[in-house]
Parts: C-alpha cells; structure tokens; sequence
C-alpha cells in the first residue's frame, strides 16, 4: 500500500515538466510586474472614484468600461517596463514552436560592459538559459558570450565581432562559437561558426543505447526589412555541419519573416529544410520588457518611405543573431540521426 508521501512524490514526478513551464510564467509575471509603471491605471481608478455618487449602476459601468479600453490603448502605443532598472529592460523571454517537435523556453539578456558616452563602442555580454528537447529527452543549454561593437559613418553602420561558450548540461556537450556581424542601413548580415569540443558521449535509456557527438558547423543570415513597414523584416540562412558519421555532411537553409507587432512584442515564422530532413514550419513568439529600438505595428504601421535609415546607437545592445543550440549526431543501433533542435 502506497503511503501519502510516496502519492506525492509520484505526482511531483510526473508532473516536472508542467512545474517547470509555471515557475518559467510565475517568473515573466514578477519581473513584469517590478518593471511596469500602473500609475496610469492607479489614475484612472482615482477618477472613476471622484465621480458623482448618483450616477447609474449603467452609468459606472460604461465609465469602467472605457477606463479599461483607454488603458488597453495606452499599454498598446507605449508597451511596459520602461520605467524598471536598466538591466532588466534587456531582459527577453523566448517560446519556441517547431512542427513535430516539442517546444522550447528561453530567457535571454544582453547587459553591457563598457560603453563610451556616445555608444560608438560597446563592450557587452549575452546570457541564454533555455530548456530544449532531442532526440525526444528534455535538456537543458546555456550560452555566454562576449562582444565589441563599433559604429562607423555618421552612426549608421554598426560592426562587430563576438565569441561564445554553449553548454548542454544534460549530456554534458560543449561548443565554442566566433561570429561577425554588420549592420547597414536596412540590411543585417550575420555569420557564425561553431566549433565542437566535447568528445563522443555514450547514452543508455529506456529505448535503447548509442552514442552521441557534438557538431562543428556554420551559418550565414541576411535580413532585410520590408519596403514601408517598418516593423517587418524577412530573413533567410544558409546553414552546413560535418557529419562525422554519415556519408554526407549537412547543407541547409531557413526563411522567415520577423514583426514586431508591440513595441515589447515579437513574432517569427518561416521554414527551415535540409538534406537529412524534410521541410519544418517554426514559429518564435519573443517578449521583451522594455520597448525595443524598432518601429512596432501598433506605433508606425506604413511608412510614407519605403526605408528609413537607422540611427545605430539605437542597436548597439541588439542580440547577437546565432544558432544557440548544440547540433548533435547520434548513433543507435546503425542508424545516424541528426537532432532538429
């Protein structure tokens, strides 16, 4: 006969993920919370309440009613968190879909290092913590890097450089990365390569058993932004990885368009396809607590010029556009599988 303690146990067991997935929302809502200013809602509630007392029951509620739309409509052209601490304003939460794939959670954060007073130079860190999924087991990946950012030409080209250390604790993975990064008018270029350095590790589970390794690999990513949105950009990659198993190596490309629909809001979708897999439509939806540089749908729409030049000082803090997850090959049983994730 089970003993309460062990029906708890049970119950925590199995319901980890879920647990994860709360602590992971609880966590956005605190520091949204800490982050927003609510003197706008804390004034219109002190308005509704200087209203005459004879007023009808249909009287205050239309009075609630338009307070509500009237708040909704402020939070929508000025976004939240503007008014927390600085670090926190670079704080970004990540959802990931991918088809036939289970979803993925991040938390990500650029702070700087040293920046000059005019931002021509910056110095600064990206830190990702993100729980993924391969090969059908949650895992869990880290990456930390540091870059230098310098703006050239009146402010209007921005170049850079950056490295990285990936981690994957769960089957203990490590990776070194290098990319190069220029931005210029509309157009954002990106190229990244990464580089294995964690040797072959064994695995043994309930399917089975096999080896797993690490990928070397590189990616190259052009985005340019669509003519009179400004809050619409399309992006394409092409992507490669030495296969130290299989008889090809991997050749890929992705395509998407990116909008950023609130200025703390932002969605991509697009298609990623290579030679070891089929076409796979994804999905990113992005929150960040403060508003970022761009332009968002519920600010600026349509432009009245297909493209405006950007002031770079604006993106001197931008995230670094790379492939965070460790690629993996993994052997069982004769067959080579080349992780989606």
């Amino acid at each position: 006969m089970k003993t309460l303690k062990d029906l708890i146990f049970r119950k925590l067991v199995l319901n980890r993920r879920k647990n994860r997935c709360i602590v992971f929302i609880l966590l956005g809502i605190l520091v949204f919370i800490s982050t927003t200013d609510f003197s706008g809602a804390q004034d219109s509630l002190d308005q509704g309440a200087k209203q005459p007392s004879s007023v009808t029951v249909k009287e205050g509620t239309e009075m609630l009613v338009d307070n509500a739309v009237q708040l909704g409509v402020n939070w929508l052209k000025t976004g939240v968190g503007n008014n927390g601490p600085n670090w926190a304003k670079r704080i970004e939460f990540e959802f990931d879909l991918q088809e036939d794939n289970e979803p993925v959670w991040s938390i990500l954060t650029v702070q700087p290092l040293f920046q000059t007073d005019d931002k021509s130079r910056t110095y600064f860190t990206q830190l990702r913590l993100a729980r993924n999924h391969k090969f059908g087991d949650s895992r869990t990946t880290a990456n930390l890097g540091l870059g230098y950012r310098q703006l050239f030409n009146n402010n209007s080209l921005l170049l850079g450089a950056n490295a990285f250390f990936d981690y994957e604790s769960d089957m203990d993975h490590t990776r070194i990365g290098g990319g190069l990064e220029a931005k210029w008018h509309n157009f954002d270029f990106f190229a990244n390569l990464y580089e294995a350095t964690s040797d072959i590790r064994s695995y043994s589970n309930a399917s089975g058993s096999g080896t797993e390794e690490a990928l070397d690999g590189f990616d190259l990513e052009l985005t340019s932004q669509v003519p009179y949105l400004p809050w619409m950009r399309i992006r394409g990659k092409y992507y490669g990885y030495n296969s130290n198993q299989a008889s090809d190596d991997i050749d890929g490309w992705s395509a998407s368009t990116e909008m950023d629909l609130h200025p703390n809001m932002r969605l991509e979708f697009g298609i990623t396809d290579d030679n070891f897999s089929d076409g796979t439509l994804f999905a990113r939806f992005t929150f960040q607590l403060a508003n970022n540089a761009r332009p968002a749908a519920t600010t600026k729409l349509v432009d009245d010029k297909p493209f405006e030049v950007r002031d770079m000082t604006e993106h001197s803090l931008d995230k670094v556009r790379r492939t965070n997850t460790i690629k993996v090959e993994r052997v069982a049983s004769g067959s080579i599988t080349i992780s989606r994730q």
